[in-house]
């Protein structure tokens, strides 16, 4: 774990936020392991993969602003480990996104696999060109090009409730699939690392395979 990365994710605020909950291994483990200054094959292959995204932008008044960007599968185009790219659109012709890139170019996207529910988020900085005129007759005025700053993967929980609508299920919690991989234990509460222990430890490899294929954690 880098400092700039340390520094970037967190301040003391969180720092003492974790210490109250004894998460300051956790978050530690989290942040080297998982946070990534690039796109990584998997993230890649995600990101390709989804047909929608939800985006954050800067408002003028210095609010956050989310809006869903969607398209055909593979909308946003990865273009390398580093940058994607998707289309403009006329929308309600507020020009929020398009605005407030121009204003700030600071920006996040969720992505969420559409068959395994695992997510991706990404933070980076954007830029916008304009279209050329032939595009704007089919209602595309630009294009969106995005330089990724940080990426990282996160477990598919909630995906029965994003993708099938239903109730979260508080009575039948069970123990989280990621905290049972062997590159955490060291970050992990003594009785985590006891829990992981009994159910089996999982190389990254073994985690992802499961994870690919629609298993893993969904709620817990």
């Amino acid at each position: 774990m880098s400092d700039h990365a340390e520094a970037f994710f967190y301040s003391k605020n969180h720092r003492k936020i974790q210490e109250r909950f004894s998460a300051v291994g956790l978050a530690d483990g989290a942040l080297r392991y998982n946070v990534r200054a690039f796109l990584d094959p998997e993230k890649r292959e995600i990101i390709q993969n989804c047909s929608w995204a939800a985006v954050s932008t800067i408002l003028p008044s210095g609010f956050p602003h989310v809006s869903i960007k969607a398209g055909s599968k593979g909308f946003c185009r990865v273009t390398s480990d580093r940058c994607f790219d998707f289309d403009l659109e006329m929308g309600n012709g507020m020009m929020l996104l398009w605005g407030n890139i121009e204003n700030c170019q600071k920006i996040s996207f969720v992505f969420i696999d559409p068959i395994s529910g695992a997510k991706v988020t990404v933070i980076g900085n954007a830029s916008c060109s304009q279209a050329a005129d032939e595009r704007m007759e089919t209602n595309i005025l630009g294009r969106v090009f995005v330089k990724v700053v940080f990426a990282w993967e996160n477990c598919p929980r909630f995906k029965n409730q994003i993708f099938e609508g239903r109730d979260r299920d508080y009575n039948h919690a069970h123990f989280p699939m990621w905290k049972r991989l062997d590159i955490l234990q060291e970050y992990l509460l003594k009785t985590d690392q006891h829990k992981a222990s009994s159910l089996g430890l999982l190389t990254p490899s073994e985690y992802r395979k499961i994870v690919k294929n629609g298993g893993g954690d969904h709620e817990y």
